[in-house]
């Protein structure tokens, strides 16, 4: 199982592209650090979704969940947020994240929001099909 201290976890792609993914474990960066705001949805096939104009960023790449067991975590302190029963397999997970900007480094909760998604597939590979750019 792999660990998110991991040199290899957050590396400087990862970062740049707001997704760290090894196998098991998928890493997504937010914009503030305290009460994250995000939806989850569990598709059967891939999103239609082609239009981005409404996000600051979308990324894709692939998980896989050899037990069965998805589970949301918090960061630092890894509380369970969310627990879900899913068929062990590959899947592919895409983030959309909005409203990037205007955080207040100085307060916890922002107005930053990340709807995921996911879905079987057996496409491992990590894509960013939006990137934020802070400096816009």
């Amino acid at each position: 199982m792999a660990e998110t201290g991991d040199t290899s976890f957050w590396t400087s792609r990862a970062y740049n592209d707001r997704l760290a993914i090894a196998d098991d474990i998928v890493g997504i960066s937010t914009e503030s650090f305290g009460h994250v705001k995000a939806e989850l949805d569990v598709l059967d096939a891939p999103s239609k979704e082609k239009d981005f104009k409404k996000y600051d960023h979308v990324v894709e790449g692939g998980l896989k969940l050899s037990s069965g067991i998805m589970m949301i975590l918090n960061h630092p302190d890894h509380k369970i947020e969310l627990k879900a029963i899913v068929t062990p397999g590959r899947y592919r997970v895409r983030i959309y994240s909005y409203d990037l900007r205007n955080i207040n480094s100085q307060e916890d909760e922002g107005p930053d929001h990340y709807k995921i998604e996911i879905w079987t597939s057996n496409d491992m590979k990590r894509k960013v099909l939006k990137q934020f750019d802070a400096e816009e």
